[in-house]
């Protein structure tokens, strides 16, 4: 289940609206962005943002593209907003975050009825281990995870992908021992696949972590994102968020 956190905030006045209509990037990460069976752009993510924008009487325009991608452009400026956005010093320098507005965590997918093949107690037995490992391109599983990624540490096979859903085909195919996901995520991937008993997730904790909203400092404002902090805020308050978070496979506690 997921936690949504939200700090007291006192902010300044800021002048709402927009002169112009907001871009924010996307990819297919079911439950929080995807297009339902009728095509229309949906999700936690997408609804919440819709709601804020309302609240900051702002238009958003969406733009699918990769998650990798989608930060390079809104580092450059050519894409305002991003979601589901974790926090790290790199991203701050160019983005602009707002107060986390969910919570989730990363863990270790491997096939139903193998757990005994992983007899991991600690977070050094796994990156002592050579086990071949799936990541999504462009993911942060957290500082532990970074420098095994970066081959700093550990001993584990590292193989990258572009979305979670290959990970899941390859984990199924043997072509890799695990994979790293949020369980949410890939239960709707595996539902999608019609492969919904086909994995667990192992106990090991690897990354928990907060998620926000983020903006280019190029071309958003401070005040604008400090506004999106008051409507997240009010929102929360106001038992919206909760409701949304229920509406989406229970998330909230």
């Amino acid at each position: 289940m997921l936690a949504f956190i939200f700090s007291i905030l006192f902010l300044p006045e800021a002048m709402a609206g927009c002169e112009r209509p907001l871009s924010m990037g996307w990819e297919s990460w079911e439950p929080y962005m995807y297009r339902d069976q009728e095509g229309k752009l949906t999700g936690l993510d997408i609804e919440l943002i819709q709601q804020v924008s309302k609240e900051i009487d702002c238009q958003i325009e969406f733009i699918e593209t990769p998650f990798k991608r989608h930060l390079i452009e809104l580092k450059n400026g050519n894409i305002d907003l991003a979601s589901s956005t974790q926090y790290t010093s790199e991203r701050e320098e160019f983005a602009w975050y707002s107060i986390p507005y969910r919570t989730s965590k990363y863990s270790l997918i491997i096939r139903r009825g193998e757990l005994d093949k992983f007899p991991f107690k600690t977070f050094e037995d796994f990156q002592n281990s050579d086990i071949h490992l799936g990541i999504t391109r462009g993911y942060f599983y957290g500082e532990r995870m970074a420098r095994i990624i970066d081959k700093k540490s550990g001993n584990i096979v590292i193989e990258d992908v572009v979305a979670e859903a290959i990970n899941l085909r390859k984990l199924l195919a043997n072509r890799i021992d695990a994979f790293l996901a949020d369980p949410v995520v890939i239960q709707s991937v595996a539902i999608e696949d019609n492969t919904p008993d086909s994995f667990e997730v192992h106990p090991l904790p690897i990354h928990a972590t907060t998620f926000h909203y983020i903006a280019s400092r190029l071309s958003v404002p401070e005040n604008l994102m400090m506004q999106i902090d008051k409507a997240l805020t009010t929102l929360n308050r106001d038992g919206w968020i909760g409701q949304l978070s229920e509406k989406y496979q229970g998330m909230s506690n």
